[in-house]
């Protein structure tokens, strides 16, 4: 994650271009899954969202870490090439970043299929 992290103003900056695409990524419509959960991390930024145990301590991830890690997978995934109705797979374990990535594949317009 950590070497994705400085993609979020690329995102930002593409998609506010005059080069990006008529279609957002539903990175600003409110109607779609991807952009009810940004409306929801911008209005409850700084409260937790996930608790997750590490290093036998529980720590929380903030709606706005989330949001962070979302908006910076979509850049990854975009930068990558990845085409709306395209189809990932997360091969992943049961955790917070599974969700993330999830919410960064359906912002890009991509597909999350099973193994």
């Amino acid at each position: 994650m950590t070497a994705i992290a400085g993609s979020k103003p690329a995102l930002y900056n593409y998609l506010a271009s005059p080069a990006a695409p008529e279609h957002n990524y539903g990175m600003t419509m409110p109607e779609t899954i991807p952009g009810v959960f940004l409306a929801q991390a911008q209005r409850l930024a700084r409260k937790p969202l996930f608790w997750v145990k590490r290093q036998g301590r529980y720590r929380p991830i903030t709606w706005d870490q989330a949001r962070q890690t979302v908006q910076a997978l979509s850049a990854y995934f975009l930068h990558v090439g990845i085409k709306p109705g395209e189809r990932i797979v997360i091969l992943s374990e049961n955790r917070p970043e599974w969700g993330m990535t999830d919410l960064a594949v359906q912002a890009v317009g991509a597909w999350t299929v099973p193994l």
